[in-house]
Formats: structure tokens, C-alpha cells, sequence
């Protein structure tokens, strides 16, 4: 599976369990819901979804766990969204909160070699900037 072929309610979800598991071993279904806003039963359709495309391991009433597969595509997701975030906050001075929602929005509509491209023209802003001082 590509990572093209999630849509984006299910992106959302798995970077989620992302952040999440980074901050504790364990993940459940409640939190996820009270992290992005829906309701517990929204959540549970969709990590059924997530477990049946094998991106999650989860027992009923038990906790969420990302596979190895699910990690990596979470993993890439989160990271394209910082670099977004970071960008719209510092250089465009962009509160996170919107920074965030249009950063998500942005890696489910663009291709990954325009998301590349965007990346390295910043960095080379950045390294310009750094020899202009």
C-alpha cells in the first residue's frame, strides 16, 4: 500500500497514535478520540480501518499499537507536517494551531516530490540567510 492510498481521516489518526506512542507506551482508543475531537465510536471505526490495513495491532478494548509499516507512513507524515508547521510559524509568523491544520492539509494534497521540492528550497533560504548575516 502507498501512502497515497490512506485518506485523509485515516492519516490523521495515525499520526496521532504517533505523536502519541511517543509520549507513552501505550495508546488507547479514548485518547485518540480526545485528542483529535471526535467521538470514541468515530475513533473505533477508524482504527479498525487502520488494524485491517495492517498499519495498526489492536485488541478490542485493548490498546493501539502502530506496526512497523504503520510507524514508517506515520512517522514520514509527522515529519512533513513539522517541517510545515516550523516553516509557517517562524517564517510567516502563522499561530500553530492554523499552522497545523494547513500543514496537514497540505501533505494529503500534495505529492511527496513537490513536498521534497518545497523542503530543499527552504533549506536553501535558510543557508542563504545564514551567509548573508
Amino acid at each position: 500500500m502507498k501512502k497515497n492510498d490512506l485518506p485523509k481521516s485515516l492519516i490523521r489518526y495515525l499520526r496521532c497514535i504517533y505523536v502519541l506512542s511517543q509520549k507513552r507506551k501505550v495508546v488507547r482508543v479514548k485518547e485518540i478520540a480526545l485528542r483529535i475531537n471526535v467521538t470514541t465510536s468515530a475513533a473505533t471505526q477508524a482504527i479498525k480501518e487502520l488494524a485491517k490495513r495492517g498499519l495498526i495491532l489492536h485488541e478490542h478494548y485493548g490498546f493501539v499499537e502502530l506496526t512497523e509499516k504503520g510507524e514508517k507512513i506515520a512517522r514520514d507524515f509527522y515529519e512533513k507536517a513539522q517541517f510545515f508547521i516550523n516553516f509557517f510559524t517562524q517564517f510567516l509568523n502563522i499561530p500553530e494551531e492554523i499552522a497545523e491544520e494547513d500543514a496537514c492539509k497540505m501533505i494529503n494534497i500534495f505529492n511527496s516530490i513537490t513536498i521534497e521540492k518545497f523542503k530543499n528550497f527552504i533549506e536553501r533560504i535558510k543557508k542563504q540567510k545564514v551567509l548573508l548575516k
